[in-house]
């Protein structure tokens, strides 16, 4: 499915308007996708473009010193978009930026952030909204509506459920399990067990799942704690039993791209390439 980078360009008719960027003739563009052509791009696409940019502002500089967006709609907002019977439907939530890098190299970080929203920050509102969010995510079918009967009983009785406790044959708490079935590919076997597909070892992301998960987090950041730039700040859990394994990556260097020698392609030191083909 093709999606674009767009623009506001206002109301014609009463109607809003959008024009879509052609990010794919940007010099720091890579094209992953064997199948799509033209402007279309995947959502791993356009983020492997907007992690380059710290906001917005700096992505439609970036366009406008490039000739990919007139000077003077500059200001106008951006978004992803797709088309759905015949109009461009916004995507949940948008852009990433070079904050999000870690969270897109390394999904467990954001599974221990989602965790500590509960177990630390004991933010049962947010488990609640992630619920309601993703309830008819078919990924997470047979697990959501346990999760929403935990944070609802969790709620009425102002305290974490001891639901939230249960563990599955992978050893996944139910939290940690929900995200999982989201951002990760799998299978279930006869038996019911859940494989989680692995490539060069690692586990195979379901990328426009974990950027939903990602953005998802940031939104509710943005709107209901006042953050915007820190959303790869953990809140200590001494003291807290750690509901999945602890992240052991070592600390991530100034979230700047560099560009290998003779490559368009650009990549984050010290961490495996975004840009790899699977």
């Amino acid at each position: 499915m093709a999606y674009y980078l767009m623009y506001d360009a206002g109301k014609k008719n009463k109607k809003e308007v959008y024009e879509i960027i052609d990010i794919t003739k940007a010099p720091i563009f890579t094209r992953i996708s064997k199948s799509l052509k033209n402007q279309g791009c995947t959502i791993e696409e356009i983020d492997n473009f907007t992690l380059n940019f710290n906001n917005s502002l700096e992505i439609s500089k970036y366009l406008v010193g490039n000739g990919l967006l007139p000077m003077d709609k500059m200001d106008r907002k951006l978004s992803i978009r797709q088309i759905r019977k015949g109009e461009y439907d916004k995507v949940y939530y948008d852009l990433l930026y070079q904050k999000d890098i870690d969270y897109v190299f390394n999904p467990d970080k954001i599974i221990k952030r989602i965790n500590d929203k509960l177990w630390i920050e004991k933010d049962f509102r947010f488990i609640e909204k992630l619920v309601n969010r993703f309830y008819n995510n078919h990924d997470c079918s047979s697990t959501i509506p346990e999760v929403r009967t935990a944070i609802l009983e969790t709620i009425r009785i102002g305290n974490i459920s001891n639901m939230f406790n249960m563990r599955d044959n992978n050893g996944d708490d139910l939290l940690t399990r929900l995200i999982k079935l989201l951002i990760y590919d799998y299978y279930q076997s006869s038996d019911g067990k859940i494989h989680y597909i692995t490539t060069a070892g690692n586990y195979s992301r379901n990328y426009n799942n974990l950027h939903s998960v990602i953005a998802f987090v940031n939104n509710y950041d943005k709107k209901y704690n006042n953050k915007d730039d820190d959303s790869l700040i953990e809140t200590s859990s001494n003291g807290i039993a750690p509901m999945i394994q602890p992240v052991t990556a070592s600390k991530p260097k100034p979230k700047t791209l560099s560009r290998k020698k003779d490559s368009k392609k650009y990549v984050l030191e010290e961490q495996m390439s975004m840009f790899n083909k699977k």
